[in-house]
C-alpha cells in the first residue's frame, strides 16, 4: 500500500470514532494546549487510534503571514507537505507514517503521526534542520519533520490538491 493510500486507510479509523475529533476541534479553536511548534505551525496530540497509532495535528499558527492566508492558500500550503512526505517515503526516507488534509471552519491543518508517541519518547529537532531524531532508549531514528518546502518551489496556485481535495479531506 502506497503511502496516500495508507493515509485514507488511517483517516477512516480517526473518523470512525468521534473523540478524536473532538480533540483536533478543540486543538483548531485553540481549546487545548501544544505539545510543540515551529516557525508557521503548532503541534497538538490528538490521541492514538485502535490500531495504535499515536496521532497529532500540525496546523497553521494565525500569528504568520501563513496563518492569515485564506482557507484555499492555507490548503494549498499544507498539501506542500503532504506531497512532500509522500515524496520522502517513496525515496526510502523516514517521515510521519500518514498524512490527512484537515479544515476546520477557516483553519487547515495535517492531521499526522505523533512522533513523540504521546510524549513517551523524545524528539529532537534543530531549528533550522528539516529533519530531526526520535530516541528511544538508545535507539536514535532520523526522521524528515520540516519537509513544507523541500521540494515544492512553485506558486501555489499551481499546487494540485490529493489530500485536501474535495474528495479527500477531512472536515471538522
Amino acid at each position: 500500500m502506497g503511502y496516500f493510500e495508507h493515509s485514507l486507510t488511517v483517516k477512516k479509523e480517526i473518523e470512525s470514532g468521534p473523540e478524536m475529533l473532538n480533540t483536533a476541534r478543540k486543538a483548531f479553536t485553540r481549546q487545548s494546549e501544544q505539545f510543540s511548534f515551529g516557525g508557521t505551525v503548532n503541534l497538538y496530540r490528538i490521541g492514538r487510534t485502535p490500531s495504535g497509532l499515536y496521532v497529532a495535528l500540525r496546523a497553521l499558527r494565525p500569528d504568520t503571514v501563513y496563518g492569515n492566508f485564506d482557507r484555499e492558500q492555507q490548503s494549498r500550503l499544507m498539501e506542500i507537505y503532504c506531497q512532500n512526505a509522500e515524496r520522502l517515503h517513496d525515496e526510502g526516507k523516514d517521515v510521519p507514517a500518514f498524512c490527512i488534509g484537515t479544515v476546520c471552519g477557516d483553519s487547515v491543518g495535517v492531521i499526522t503521526e505523533d512522533l513523540t508517541q504521546g510524549g513517551q519518547v523524545e524528539l529532537e529537532h534543530g531549528e533550522r534542520d528539516i529533519y530531526g531524531f526520535v530516541f528511544k532508549g538508545d535507539e536514535r531514528r532520523k526522521v524528515f519533520v520540516d519537509i513544507d518546502w523541500y521540494y515544492n518551489h512553485i506558486p501555489l496556485s499551481e499546487i494540485i490538491l490529493r489530500y485536501f481535495s474535495e474528495e479527500h479531506v477531512m472536515v471538522l
